[in-house]
C-alpha cells in the first residue's frame, strides 16, 4: 500500500523528492526494485545514487537489476560508481567484486574546459600556460 504513494513522487519535477521517494522504497521487495530501477537513468547524479543505494537496501529481490545497475558503474559521478558497485555486491552480484569496485573508482576522462576571455590577448606564453 505504501509503494502506491510513493510511485507518483518518483516522477516529480523536484530532484529532492524523487530521491526521497527512492530511498522510501529501500527494503520495500521486488515491485519497489522495478520502480527504483527507473531512476538509474535520471540526469541528477543525487537521484542514480539514491536509486542504487535503494536497490543494494532491497537485497535479492532487485536481482533482476542487475544489468542497469552494472552499466553505471562507468557513470561519470563516482559516487554513483561506487553505490551501484556496492548494490551489486548487496544483491548478490558477489563475484568479480574487486574488478567492479576498481572500474569504479577509476577517473574517467574529462572534457576540457573552455576557459572564458580574451586568451588571443595574452602573450603567447601565457595562453599556453592556460591550455595546459
Amino acid at each position: 500500500v505504501m509503494c502506491l504513494h510513493i510511485v507518483p513522487l518518483l516522477r516529480s519535477p523536484i530532484p529532492q523528492v524523487r530521491w526521497a521517494a527512492s530511498e522510501a522504497f529501500a527494503g520495500s521487495g521486488a515491485i519497489a526494485a522495478i520502480h527504483a530501477a527507473a531512476l538509474l537513468t535520471e540526469p541528477e547524479p543525487e537521484v542514480r545514487w539514491a536509486a542504487c543505494e535503494a536497490l543494494g537496501s532491497i537485497g535479492a529481490c532487485a536481482a533482476d537489476q542487475k544489468a542497469a545497475l552494472q552499466e553505471l558503474l562507468s557513470d561519470p559521478c563516482v559516487r554513483v560508481r561506487l553505490a551501484a558497485s556496492e548494490a551489486l555486491w548487496k544483491i548478490g552480484a558477489k563475484a568479480n567484486g574487486a574488478a567492479r569496485l576498481d572500474q569504479a573508482l577509476r577517473p574517467r576522462p574529462s572534457k576540457p574546459r573552455l576557459i572564458n576571455g580574451p586568451i588571443k590577448a595574452l602573450p603567447r606564453s601565457q595562453a599556453d600556460k592556460l591550455l595546459l
